[in-house]
């Protein structure tokens, strides 16, 4: 739209070179140039043709969302995006939150086994089923959260791909390959021989530094059960895990229809509807008599060790403003407030620094780097997180190094309470984060999986979805005065939660920490 003209490179290049004889051409001429007398500015409206409100692909909103029930109560529902792509969710509401001491483990080896045969299908038919519609390799997994399993799909709308791919992922987390193991005793021996191959495989996983970090926050904030149970477990507790009778029973325990959501983006509902009554979910128990304990803070601090790297994360109680159920508009300022903290990308930096440094451009990396003291950390990263959960939320700074960094919790905690993050020019920075912040939720909404994903989170714990243009515009309504309110109003929140990894830490008390942080609103300077 910047004046560009509508034609072939071939043909830009040419008329710019000879003017002349692109005027004399001849149709043949203009055929083999792309030169053509009806070529148009692309910024000059066509008569007759109505601009668009908005792209086809973020037309998902609530009032798009066609929802059923099955006979035990399983709740179906589809979002229409309009668009060539397909994908289908199954969403469990299950996850490391309904683990113990007991079963810790269970849910990353059920994730690990998503997709590899079921009762009726062995694991190479079930690939060539998947590969037969291009599903297999990124196209399907599971995301394995604190309180959700996602089993997933994505392919073409057109075809019976999705149908045929829903079946066959429905059949490998309702009817698992190793429970043939518990009901012919001949298969036990082979169905265990498989469990201890995958947990040979989910050894050789590296875990990031980062996942470590999380895990002492969560831990941190709310305890040594339900949301702070670990998402990284150590092979001991996996093989312990790797059990049949352990494995069926946290399945029998947990799957029930009250706990489930089928969601189908760019699908038929109906056609939805008749695939989930020709799979087992019909008959998943219509109650759900093991209920999840309300969530609570705990506060505090827990310090991890690492050979490799260092890190702190520090968690504020973001409570019913962090939910899944939270109002747009407090959605909308954390998502501001999380932006503001991590600030733009690098190639924004690099040009900041290359012209005239703008105070908009500051972020919680470029303050830490600016402190002598790690001014020559090379590796360093600092970002800013908000975890959604059903009746719970927090906002978190991170900040990891791949070397020793003494002294960095202290560091992290009197920036976040000095008012530096926000900076003096609050209006400028604001307005660029909103803008960040938008453009993220739309590249987010426009995937079909991302949206069977984020929807299927949200309606699985009865919360509404709203499509892109809605959360769009909740963010662009976000003033200054309410992104200030929000960061005091975390830095006065009792008890923080402190996690620290490796040579991150100093002589501090949690209580001193504590301290720093409660000791400005971080808007007082700003």
């Amino acid at each position: 739209r910047g004046g560009a003209t509508v034609r072939g490179a071939r043909g830009m290049a040419s008329k710019a070179a000879a003017p002349a004889a692109a005027a004399r051409g001849g149709l043949l001429w203009r055929l083999a140039h792309g030169n053509f007398d009806f070529e148009d500015d692309m910024y000059v409206k066509l008569s007759g043709i109505p601009a668009p409100s908005a792209p086809p692909a973020l037309r998902s909103s609530a009032k798009t969302v066609t929802s059923s029930r099955l006979s035990n109560g399983l709740r179906v529902a589809s979002v229409e995006m309009h668009g060539h792509k397909a994908s289908v969710a199954l969403l469990v509401r299950a996850g490391t939150r309904c683990t113990n001491a007991y079963s810790e483990g269970a849910p990353q080896v059920l994730a690990r086994l998503a997709f590899r045969g079921s009762e009726v299908r062995s694991a190479l038919n079930m690939q060539r089923v998947l590969e037969k519609y291009g599903i297999s390799g990124g196209h399907a997994g599971c995301v394995l959260g604190r309180e959700s399993m996602t089993f997933h799909i994505g392919c073409s709308r057109i075809g019976a791909g999705w149908s045929d791919g829903t079946l066959a992922m429905l059949e490998s987390v309702l009817r698992p390959e190793f429970s043939m193991g518990l009901a012919d005793p001949r298969a036990t021996d082979m169905m265990r021989a498989e469990l201890d191959s995958h947990v040979k495989a989910l050894r050789t996983v590296a875990t990031p530094a980062s996942a470590v970090l999380d895990d002492a926050l969560h831990a941190a904030a709310y305890g040594d059960s339900a949301l702070g149970m670990p998402l990284v477990v150590d092979e001991q507790k996996l093989a312990s895990a790797a059990q049949l009778e352990l494995l069926s029973e946290y399945i029998s325990t947990w799957y029930s229809a009250p706990r489930m959501l089928l969601l189908g983006v760019n699908v038929n509902h109906n056609a939805l509807e008749q695939v989930a009554r020709m799979s087992a979910l019909p008959d998943l128990p219509a109650s759900d008599a093991h209920q999840m304990a309300p969530e609570s803070w705990v506060g505090g601090e827990r310090r991890v060790a690492h050979e490799s790297a260092s890190g702190v994360a520090y968690g504020l109680n973001a409570g019913e403003r962090g939910m899944l159920k939270a109002k747009p508009d407090d959605a909308a300022v954390l998502a501001v407030l999380q932006e503001v903290i991590d600030g733009p990308s690098e190639v924004v930096q690099i040009r900041s620094k290359v012209g005239s440094a703008s105070p908009s451009h500051t972020n919680l990396a470029t303050v830490l780097r600016a402190r002598p003291e790690f001014s020559h950390a090379k590796s360093l990263s600092a970002y800013a997180c908000v975890s959604h959960y059903s009746d719970a939320g927090m906002l978190s700074l991170n900040v990891l190094c791949d070397e020793p960094l003494p002294g960095l919790d202290v560091a992290v905690a009197e920036i976040a309470s000095s008012g530096e993050l926000l900076g003096t020019d609050l209006t400028t920075k604001i307005a660029a984060a909103k803008k960040r912040a938008a453009v993220k939720v739309l590249d987010a909404l426009e995937e079909p999986s991302a949206v069977a994903i984020a929807a299927g989170l949200k309606l699985v714990c009865g919360a509404g979805f709203s499509g892109a243009r809605e959360v769009a515009a909740a963010i662009e309504a976000v003033t200054p005065a309410a992104v200030q309110d929000m960061h005091s109003a975390l830095l006065q929140s009792a008890h923080p939660a402190i996690g620290v990894l490796g040579s991150a830490s100093s002589a501090v008390t949690y209580d001193e920490l504590c301290g720093l942080l409660a000791s400005g609103s971080g808007s007082k300077s700003s």
